[in-house]
């Protein structure tokens, strides 16, 4: 399947992998899914404190 999404990638511990993946799938999610749902939260929450970041594109 063609995305036009983005990979962020992060170094880890094996056990932090391990841990991520069962709280992942009590999510009801992947990894990958899981991940970005983290990530967008805190730009939310990044601009929730300091307001919306400006992206030149």
């Amino acid at each position: 399947m063609a995305t036009d999404k983005k990979r962020i990638q992060a170094y880890v511990t094996e056990e932090t992998v391990k841990k991520f993946k069962v709280v992942s799938a009590i999510k009801g999610k992947s990894m990958s899914e899981y991940s970005a749902l983290l990530i967008e939260k805190a730009v939310e929450g990044y601009e929730v404190e300091h307001g919306e970041i400006k992206i030149d594109e």
